[in-house]
């Protein structure tokens, strides 16, 4: 049985987040015929409705201009990087950021997956992000979005 991944009615948040700051972080599922789920899932969310989605790539810093593009023309409009340890060892920050001044050419973002604990050692080079970076922090609220200046 499929279980709704939203909350159907959804209220004020109790926590007050800094002026201009939202939440577009969403995961899309389906269709299933297409994207099988896991067969030892612990749960079946529902399949999302057809909609104008923007997406945020899993690439490597190495992606090719040609993939980039690709992805462009599909509506992709970041990359996200996770510097998360049980997610295993990721890019360096530094390489990062350099791949950072190839999505300004494409009017691209960079989203930044990492645990809380580990904002205030990341947080000098991630001011120098060469585009808009968000943040999407785990046990952290203090961080929303950078932009260098």
């Amino acid at each position: 049985m499929a279980t709704a991944s939203f909350h159907p009615s959804p209220g004020k948040p109790k926590l007050r987040l800094p002026r201009g700051t939202c939440d577009t972080h969403f995961h899309v599922f389906g269709p299933r015929e297409r994207f099988p789920y896991a067969p030892d899932r612990s749960y079946t969310p529902a399949a999302a409705g057809k909609g104008n989605y923007v997406g945020v790539a899993l690439v490597p810093v190495d992606v090719t201009d040609d993939e980039l593009g690709k992805l462009d023309r599909q509506g992709f409009r970041g990359a996200r990087f996770h510097f998360m340890e049980h997610l295993g060892t990721g890019s360096p920050i530094e390489e990062v950021l350099e791949f950072g001044k190839r999505l300004a050419g494409i009017g691209w973002h960079l989203q930044i997956h990492l645990d809380g604990a580990r904002v205030e050692a990341l947080a000098p080079a991630l001011k120098r992000s060469p585009v808009l970076l968000v943040g999407n922090p785990q046990r952290f609220y203090g961080f929303s979005t950078w932009r260098s200046s």
